[in-house]
């Protein structure tokens, strides 16, 4: 895997590292603009200063989290960190993982067999429900993921953020949702011993820590749910420095919620935007801009603007077709070097 390490930062990244502190930070930006090198240089003085108070204290080693969102990140992140943090061998606990990994090693259980079997009988009840059926699926795990059990009442009420107004669900058909699909679904999961990966996340927010982490890093966070977010906050240290790097023009889940909502204050001197594109070249950008034209996005998300990219480049080529013949058409092209 080809990575960065020890990379030069930016006059913009400084700007935003030292005014990172204990507390909760935002960091947002479009793709390719160097969201997680900033983050992980913000680990880095994190660390440095966690180590330090810690030392001081003689409560040594500090303990780090750095959650990626999927495998492949989760590789890259722990190239780019353990290089990153060098320094501090021996004064740190270091813990990269992507949430299910960590939640799974944390409550010491044996995985998420039953996850598949779980979805599939959801798919069962939302074909009866009068909506399109993999709609009813998402939006049930949205709920899921967004309130605790305790409060699943509260969801015809709430404002569906990242969820969009089409097909509309008003408040009685939110209702009947709840009725005819959700408690079937939970009362179901009880009866059988099953599980999904929402309970995953409710487990790790009601868990006692067996400690806490004093500086955390959260990449990709618009595709962590509010109960994944607020399992975090649960194992963070009172004056832990959580960073949390997030673009909702990238989301893949549609799992909006208000950061406060998942026990996450962000003030506004604490929130930042990468403005500058190092990544990308304005033709690409371009295409990129063209693409999603019309696309509504919340303040936590960038949309890719030439005019902030810092070179010029061949034109992008646009393959049209089946994923299979897409993929088949850059694979045969692809130059190892």
């Amino acid at each position: 895997m080809r990575v960065l390490k020890r990379v030069q930062p930016t006059p913009e990244q400084i700007t935003i590292v030292r005014r990172i502190q204990t507390g909760a930070s935002l960091i947002r930006g479009a793709a390719g603009s160097g969201k997680t090198t900033t983050a992980l240089l913000a680990l880095r003085a994190a660390t440095g200063a966690a180590v330090n108070q810690l030392r001081n204290d003689n409560r040594l080693p500090a303990n780090v989290l750095v959650l990626a969102f999927n495998n492949s990140l989760r590789s890259y992140l722990q190239v780019v960190a353990e290089d990153e943090m060098a320094d501090y061998a021996g004064d740190v606990r270091m813990f990269i993982s992507t949430f299910d990994r960590w939640a799974i090693d944390t409550l010491n259980t044996l995985g998420m067999n039953s996850a598949n079997e779980a979805r599939r009988y959801l798919s069962q009840l939302a074909i009866s429900f009068p909506r399109d059926t993999s709609f009813v699926v998402d939006e049930v795990e949205y709920l899921l993921g967004r309130l605790p059990p305790e409060r699943l009442d509260e969801y015809p009420m709430i404002r569906r953020s990242g969820r969009g107004g089409s097909p509309a669900m008003p408040n009685d058909v939110r209702r009947k949702l709840l009725d005819e699909v959700v408690v079937p679904y939970l009362e179901w999961k009880q009866s059988n011993g099953v599980r999904d990966f929402n309970d995953l996340a409710v487990d790790m927010m009601r868990a006692e820590p067996r400690f806490k982490y004093d500086v955390i890093v959260v990449d990709e966070a618009q595709d962590l749910s509010a109960n994944q977010l607020r399992a975090v906050v649960r194992h963070a240290a009172e004056d832990a420095t959580i960073t949390i790097v997030t673009d909702s023009a990238q989301r893949i889940y549609p799992r909006g919620a208000p950061w406060s909502e998942a026990g996450i204050e962000i003030v506004p001197t604490r929130s930042f935007r990468l403005n500058i594109n190092y990544r990308n070249t304005r033709e690409i950008a371009t295409l990129a801009a063209s693409l999603s034209d019309g696309i509504n996005i919340d303040d936590d998300g960038s949309l890719p603007d030439p005019e902030a990219c810092q070179r010029n480049g061949r034109l992008p080529t646009l393959i049209l077709g089946k994923f299979g013949h897409q993929l088949a058409y850059v694979v045969d092209r692809v130059v190892v070097k």
